[in-house]
């Protein structure tokens, strides 16, 4: 997220990279802080996933996704990086992420 949020910088606006980057942030650092690893994350997951399923996040990854042709292949692998960890996250704890699939 934050890699695409920089490359997004240089092009507009961002806002919608602060809160998803602050709630990641937070529940990693519980994850790390924890000894129970995966466990811990499915305590702490759903702030993330509030965040996560909101509205103006969700508009920007249909942005992401929508986009077009990746020339300089910027954006896509780390889209689709970020995507599989939502995705395997939703294996995980089944607390219903909302993530849209690429083409």
């Amino acid at each position: 997220v934050q890699e695409i949020g920089s490359i997004k910088m240089l092009y507009g606006d961002t806002s919608a990279y602060s809160e998803i980057l602050k709630v990641s942030g937070a529940l990693k650092a519980k994850i790390d802080a924890s000894k129970s690893g995966d466990m811990r994350a499915q305590r702490e997951i759903y702030s993330f996933l509030d965040t996560w399923n909101n509205k103006k996040w969700q508009d920007e990854l249909d942005s992401l996704v929508d986009s077009g042709p990746d020339v300089k292949n910027l954006i896509t692998p780390k889209l689709v990086m970020l995507l599989q960890a939502v995705e395997a996250m939703e294996d995980l704890t089944e607390a219903g992420f909302i993530y849209p699939t690429l083409d």
